[in-house]
């Protein structure tokens, strides 16, 4: 009678399933870390442009300053008819040819993978002193053979240093 037994290896399938478990957790790890650190093959993403917006901390009321755009594409291709959106706080005196009341937009056109574009806006702000204020900054844009439409923001604050007129 246990001749006619036979003896089954004790979890040799179960050994070879864990194995083969253990080997795709492994690499699905391994995958998911070099997408995460090295961005993948064609990672294109909003958080790989820079719009940096420098200018003075406080600005006088009433008086013409300059805010300097810079718009840095770190993406591994190049963004087309990229456009630059610019809100600005109300009363606010824009340049007339290229803006409407409160905003203006500016045309970039490509940019090139790892190029960067640079605008400078002068305008005239009003407002009383210690008041604060922000400009708001949006890059709308697209990508080679896509019709979709991708968007990057930033804000800058500032306060007033001095109203436009002081009545005393």
């Amino acid at each position: 009678v246990a001749a006619l037994r036979r003896e089954r290896p004790r979890g040799g399938i179960l050994k070879w399933m864990l194995l083969i478990a253990v080997v795709f957790f492994l690499g699905a790890v391994a995958f998911f870390v070099y997408y995460l650190f090295f961005g993948g093959s064609s990672a294109i993403s909003a958080r790989n442009i820079d719009i940096a917006i420098s200018g003075p901390a406080q600005i006088p009321g009433g008086e013409l300053t300059d805010l300097e755009i810079s718009v840095a594409n770190r993406n591994r291709e190049a963004l087309e008819n990229a456009q630059l959106g610019v809100s600005f706080p109300p009363g606010t005196r824009l340049n007339a040819g290229s803006c409407s009341a409160q905003s203006c937009t500016v045309q970039l056109g490509e940019i090139a993978a790892g190029g960067s574009e640079v605008v400078k806006l002068p305008a005239g702000y009003e407002g009383g002193a210690g008041q604060s204020a922000n400009v708001s900054v949006e890059l709308l844009y697209n990508l080679a053979g896509s019709a979709a439409i991708f968007e990057a923001s930033s804000d800058y604050a500032f306060t007033f240093s001095s109203s436009p007129i002081s009545l005393s």
